[in-house]
């Protein structure tokens, strides 16, 4: 018995081993989510502005050939108004030439994304399937660096769709990616109907009303299931997983202490909104401990 506890607990110890499997993978998505999001915030601040179609001149001259989501279903017709018209087809060329590299760059932040997700999912799915043996949910949750990790790994997850949505709007997330299926084909782009399941626009705008189950909506495109939900809730609520305790011992500095925890349960909140009642006559002790 001793020399099973002792196997187990070095197995626990060793999650950020180069030769542990489960800890290598779930410590690459988490670097890989980092990654996205900075190339997120590069990539929000050179949208091409005529995507925006704010300009009238630019509406009435390129809203002919720059199309959002409508597309998808209107394809047929809306490429052959184009290729009828002889200087539709040329303008349409010359912005191919011009704005392909841009649009690539946009479609592979937006893929990797959902690959971001996918692949977090199938962890997720295959630590409950038992593919690491000496891993589950439960285990990876009770381990200090396993729980940093998968918390961190859902909380990343939130940070990408917020800054998606609030960086980069909806419709121009659109007119982004059917430029960029109209001249690569969609054949070509496997992913091409989960991007745009993520990416449809939220109608979010940092300057109007805020829509109807924003973001609660486009955080359940792709859930995570709900019992790992309440797990990572649970050890963000309760647990001091950054050990902050010891740097900030005075009770009155408990605020200061966990305040970057609370963050991360700020955002993953969204991920599972019956969490948090309306009414705070319906909370229950541990959501009263939440807010």
């Amino acid at each position: 018995v001793s020399t099973q506890s002792t196997g187990q607990k070095r197995a626990a110890m060793d999650l950020l081993e180069d030769n542990n499997l489960c800890g290598r993978r779930i410590l690459t998505v988490v670097g890989r989510g980092n990654a996205i999001i900075a190339e997120l915030l590069r990539m929000s601040d050179h949208v091409p502005p005529i995507f925006r179609l704010n300009d009238k001149d630019d509406a009435n001259k390129y809203g002919r050939i720059i199309f959002d989501f409508k597309w998808l279903t209107l394809q047929e017709t809306l490429d052959e108004s184009i290729h009828n018209d002889d200087d539709l087809l040329e303008m349409d060329q010359d912005f191919q030439e011009s704005h392909t590299v841009v649009l690539e760059r946009f479609y592979t932040l937006f893929e990797s994304m959902y690959l971001y997700i996918k692949d977090l999912l199938q962890f997720f799915a295959d630590l409950e399937e038992g593919s690491y043996i000496q891993y589950s949910i439960d285990g990876m949750l009770a381990d200090g660096d396993g729980k940093q990790l998968i918390c961190e790994a859902v909380y990343l997850y939130g940070v990408m769709l917020l800054l998606m949505d609030m960086k980069i709007p909806g419709v121009v997330r659109e007119r982004l990616i059917v430029a960029h299926l109209r001249y690569t084909g969609t054949s070509e782009l496997y992913e091409h109907t989960e991007v745009c399941r993520l990416c449809k626009s939220t109608e979010y705008s940092p300057a109007g009303k805020r829509p109807e189950a924003w973001p609660e909506e486009m955080f359940s495109r792709f859930e995570i299931p709900s019992h790992i939900l309440r797990a990572v809730i649970g050890r963000l609520r309760s647990d001091d997983m950054y050990n902050q305790r010891a740097a900030f011992p005075n009770p009155e500095h408990r605020s200061a202490a966990f305040a970057g925890q609370a963050a991360m349960l700020y955002v993953v909140l969204f991920f599972s909104p019956e969490t948090l009642p309306v009414s705070y006559t319906h909370l229950t002790l541990p959501t009263k401990r939440i807010v």
